[in-house]
C-alpha cells in the first residue's frame, strides 16, 4: 500500500491550503457550484512548504472503475499525484494559510 512516508516533504492534504493556480482551472472546477466566488489569494507564509500535484486524479472517474482492480489503481494514482509528474490541471498545496487579496465576480 502506497504510504505517506513515500513523499515525507510533501504537504499533508490533510494539514494545508490548497488552491488553483489561475482563474480558468477555478471558474472551471466551480462551474457546477454557481453559489460559489473565486478569491485570489496568497500564502501568509510565502516560504512555506508547497507542491504542485494533478487535481484530475482525485477525480471519480480516475480513481473508480469498474474494470479494474481497486487497491492497486488507487495506489498508482497516489504515486503519479505525490511525484508532480505530467500535472494536467494543477492545483498547489501549501502549508500556510492563505490571504484573501480580492474576489472575483
Amino acid at each position: 500500500m502506497y504510504e505517506r512516508s513515500s513523499s515525507p516533504k510533501r504537504p499533508s492534504r490533510l494539514r494545508c491550503s490548497f488552491a488553483w493556480l489561475d482563474e480558468i482551472d477555478a471558474r472551471f472546477a466551480l462551474a457546477q457550484e454557481p453559489k460559489r466566488c473565486i478569491e485570489v489569494c496568497e500564502p501568509v507564509d510565502p516560504h512555506a512548504n508547497q507542491f504542485v500535484a494533478d487535481f484530475n486524479l482525485l477525480s471519480s472517474g480516475s480513481r473508480y472503475r469498474m474494470d479494474k482492480p481497486f487497491l492497486p489503481t488507487i495506489e498508482r494514482i497516489a504515486r503519479q499525484y505525490w511525484t508532480g509528474d505530467k500535472v494536467a490541471k494543477p492545483e498547489i498545496l501549501i502549508e500556510s494559510d492563505l490571504r484573501v487579496i480580492r474576489v472575483l465576480p
